[in-house]
């Protein structure tokens, strides 16, 4: 992978979750890592539900290895979040990840 080709700055965050004071579990997403990573956007579309139009997208990112990245976190990418679907060591040599995400229904 030529680093010119990693020109978008995302931030891998995982989710934690407390208990408050009142017995409840609290959600919350802390800072995992922030890296430059190339995006390619593979498709999209719209759905129409309850009378309002929601838009699902895949996208994929291309970054440098990076250990400890599971499928339960999520990318953070210019104000959207992407939750990840899969993530692939390529060539199994510890060089570079794919990560295959979605964004849009599942928000949060």
């Amino acid at each position: 992978m030529q680093a010119g080709q990693l020109r978008n700055q995302i931030t891998i965050q995982s989710k934690t979750e407390t208990t408050d004071s009142y017995g409840g579990t609290v959600s919350a997403w802390s800072d995992f890592a922030t890296v430059m990573a190339k995006i390619r956007p593979l498709r999209g579309r719209e759905l129409v539900a309850a009378q309002a139009a929601q838009s699902e997208a895949e996208v994929m990112f291309y970054l440098r290895y990076l250990s400890g990245v599971e499928s339960s976190m999520r990318i953070a990418h210019e104000s959207t979040y992407y939750d990840i679907v899969s993530i692939v060591d390529v060539d199994f040599r510890h060089k570079e990840l794919e990560i295959s995400t979605k964004t849009g229904l599942s928000e949060g």
